[in-house]
């Protein structure tokens, strides 16, 4: 049996297997499953489980892609900045979180929480702010995940995202929340384990050739502290923690802690745990860059840790890899398919849709019908980079307002929109027309188009405006 082989057979077992094991969960839990259980399982999870499944579920495929290319491209100081922009969110999530759990017990989405604060109107931005920012997360996760069979079994791109979709959707959709948690458990340990061996393989596949691994990537200051570096460490934490707090995937997680002190403990851990995650994925970065192939062998940049892996031609390489990128794949496609059908499921009730056993129902057909065009998306293989710099914008645009009114009492609707609209507008002339930093309009002052000013300018005005409301707005 050749590799390729080999791999297929692995894929196939890692899908199935874990589909089989949801599937016998929400079998057991899910006769009987209200609808709120089904969102959020409030209430129901303690500290250790709470921290498996939000480190299963910040840990997706794009660790083996994206710090590659942030490490290739921009040095030690962005490899920083995108640590603790992956942190950071899960260090403010226990701050507004708890500050939620006790104003509005009963919410199940951050749009309930908005929407009973301050209204119709903000309600729709933060729903639409999610529902966009996870459904490119959920085409994303597909794409890569379908790349990376790709290149180690032969396969075409949409017969890898529907496999792993399908598989995903079955206990996603069967058992809502409380059984991707509970597959999550399952999947965590594994993923630990694996990105250690898989760090391994790629350090043993870099010095095969004797040479110190990171001597082109010194040579070529990759791992120089630059200018560059550090002005992409600030678009990364301002983008991601501005942008994670929209996600619906961490809300329901957040709501299923049992307590306030689950909740700074679990969520805490998991922003050091991803951190440190980061650590070994951004080397291998430098590793492949410098050592195993380049762009001119036919791979991007953010392809390379795979290349390097399997570059030797190991079965146990190539296999060990693929089922590191579908354990990263599934845990977070679950739970991006769970917080996507949960801000529409709480919209739906939002509008007069019965807490019932039919809406119950439409959320899982409803979650079972997201995956069709994500897996659409997904057979183009397109890099969805410049939309998840888009997304990163608008949420930092309404990030403070939005939360700010959790203790602000005057601040209300109106200048949350208005703080809304009056920095969107200056960060959107600001913004490049491409993930380079090209300027699409010719603006000669504050640093031109580039994406930390375009992201300071949206966050530092809508800081501005909140705070003005909060001290003018009607009692």
């Amino acid at each position: 049996m050749d590799s390729s082989s080999v791999a297929v057979t692995a894929a196939l077992f890692t899908c199935i297997a874990f589909a089989g094991i949801g599937a016998w969960h929400a079998r057991r839990t899910a006769r009987g499953q209200q609808l709120d259980d089904y969102l959020t399982a409030r209430g129901s999870v303690g500290t250790g489980l709470s921290m498996a499944t939000l480190v299963a579920t910040l840990a997706g495929t794009w660790i083996i892609s994206s710090p590659a290319l942030v490490a290739h491209y921009y040095g030690a100081a962005a490899v920083l900045g995108y640590c603790l922009g992956q942190a950071l969110p899960m260090w403010l999530f226990p701050l507004v979180g708890n500050r939620v759990r006790v104003l509005y017990p009963q919410a199940t989405t951050l749009s309930d929480v908005v929407g009973e604060r301050y209204g119709r109107g903000v309600r729709i931005l933060v729903s639409l702010l999610g529902l966009f920012y996870m459904g490119v997360y959920l085409a994303v996760e597909l794409t890569i995940i379908a790349q990376t069979m790709q290149l180690i079994t032969g396969w075409q791109l949409a017969m890898g995202a529907a496999l792993v979709a399908a598989c995903t959707v079955i206990y996603a959709a069967w058992g809502g929340v409380r059984t991707a948690i509970a597959v999550d458990r399952l999947q965590v340990g594994l993923i630990v384990l694996l990105v250690g061996v898989v760090t391994w393989l790629a350090w043993n596949a870099a010095g095969a050739a004797g040479a110190d691994p990171l001597a082109k990537a010194r040579e070529n200051g990759q791992l120089a502290w630059t200018a560059v570096g550090w002005e992409n460490a600030g678009v990364l934490i301002i983008g991601i923690a501005a942008a994670n707090l929209f996600d619906n995937s961490f809300w329901a997680r957040l709501f299923a802690c049992k307590s306030a002190t689950a909740v700074r403990r679990s969520f805490g851990f998991s922003g050091v745990a991803i951190g440190l995650i980061l650590i070994p994925a951004s080397l291998m970065g430098w590793w492949a860059a410098g050592v195993a192939v380049d762009e001119g062998d036919g791979y991007n940049i953010s392809s390379l840790p795979v290349a390097l892996i399997t570059s030797g031609g190991s079965r146990a390489a190539a296999v060990a890899v693929l089922i590191l990128a579908l354990l990263l794949a599934m845990s977070t496609i679950s739970a991006l398919f769970n917080g996507l059908v949960g801000v529409l499921t709480s919209d739906a009730r939002a509008c007069g849709a019965p807490a019932g056993v039919g809406t119950l129902r439409a959320a899982k057909i409803g979650t079972a019908l997201l995956a069709i065009p994500a897996i659409w998306v997904a057979s183009f293989g397109a890099d969805s980079t410049y939309l998840f710099f888009i997304a990163n914008l608008v949420c930092a645009a309404a990030v403070v307002p939005v939360f700010l009114g959790l203790w602000a009492k005057r601040l209300d609707g109106f200048w949350v929109l208005m703080a809304f609209i009056a920095a969107l507008i200056p960060g959107v002339l600001f913004f490049p027309k491409d993930v380079t930093g090209t300027p699409w309009l010719t603006i000669d002052v504050l640093g031109g188009q580039r994406f930390l000013t375009s992201y300071l300018l949206a966050m530092g005005i809508s800081t501005m405006v909140g705070l003005t409301g909060a001290c003018c707005g009607k009692k």
